[in-house]
Formats: C-alpha cells, structure tokens, sequence
C-alpha cells in the first residue's frame, strides 16, 4: 500500500471551539466567519455549539475545549456564570465574551468573571479571527500552586498574541492599536 501524504496538522491537533449563543443567525455567521478566516489555525478548528449554558456544560464535562465564545444573555441564564465556574478549575479554556452590551460596566463585569477577551456585537469578521487566533496561540489556562499560567500545546503564527498589561492593571485593551470593543484579561498572558 502507498504511504498517505503526510499532512503539517493531524485531526488530534485541531483546535477545539464551543460557542454558547442561543440565536441562529448568531452562530451561523460566526461560523461563516471561521470558515473564511485567514487563520489556517482558526479556519481548520473543529466548532461545537451550545445554545443554553446546561448544554455547554455537557460539552465542557465530554471533552477538552480550547475557546470559549460566549454570549452573556442565554434562555437558561447569564453565560457569565459559566465563566465564573470555568474559572474555579485547575485547567480552563480560553474565553471570549461576545455581548450586544457595549457599555463599559458589562466589559468590566465579564473580564471579572474570567473573560480573557470581551468583543461587542455586531463584531468585525477579522477582528474576531485575530482573537480567536490569538487565544488559541495562548493555551489553556492552569492554576499551579493558588496562580494561573498559560499552558502553551502549540502554537501558531496565524494569530498575533497581545503584550501583556502592564502591571497592576485590573484591565488592558488586547491590541493598542485595536478597536475599544475588544479589552482582555491583564492574566490572559502570564506564564
């Protein structure tokens, strides 16, 4: 038998993403998204989709996620609550909160819950994928000894990761040159 053409990603390797939002049209462009990325990484990564917070956490409790694109207003309660409970776990995924709500308070409220990243709705379709990318080229978060540090499985250069705060920032934009809809974590980058 003729050996198969060695590929540069295996179907192992493949990025996990679980996107809780209850609208269709929601998920359905931001899946249209994705599969027009840039971002081989992003392009390629396998999408789950949850549309209440009970079904997401079936998801998570199956299998390993490595991005969470998370709505804030589901039919069986705030999507925040989950990344609060994400957040209580020795090892999580990423997670970018996607809000109707731009007001600075919200963004404020989902990066204390545990967002890494927080995007207002209606998104930028390359803002989005660059995001994306970026959290996927960060790695899961770990708490080791009472701190969280990212485990880094691979890597990309599809995505450009962010500096990180400066220190003893609560908050910091993900990009100084992006868009004030997106703000992340000052934690999203600590090894």
């Amino acid at each position: 038998m003729p050996d198969e053409p060695a590929t540069d990603q295996s179907p192992i390797a493949l990025d996990v993403v679980l996107v809780v939002e209850d609208q269709l049209p929601n998920r359905a462009l931001l899946k249209a998204t994705v599969r027009r990325a840039a971002s081989r990484r992003v392009r390629e990564a396998i999408i789950l989709e949850a549309t209440t917070i009970a079904e997401a956490r079936t998801i998570l409790a199956a299998r390993p996620i490595d991005l969470v694109v998370l709505d804030v207003r589901l039919p069986d309660g705030d999507g925040l609550s989950l990344a609060r409970d994400l957040g209580q776990a020795d090892e999580r995924p990423r997670i970018l909160v996607l809000s109707a709500s731009v007001l600075p308070s919200e963004r404020t409220v989902a990066l204390d819950a545990g967002a890494d990243l927080f995007m207002a709705k209606p998104f930028v379709p390359t803002d989005l994928v660059e995001a994306m990318a970026s959290l996927l080229d960060l790695g899961s978060v770990v708490r080791s000894g009472g701190r969280l540090r990212s485990l880094r499985l691979g890597s990309s250069s599809g995505g450009r990761p962010t500096a990180p705060a400066p220190s003893g920032s609560r908050r910091a934009r993900a990009d100084p040159a992006s868009s004030p809809d997106r703000e992340r974590r000052p934690d999203a980058r600590a090894s």
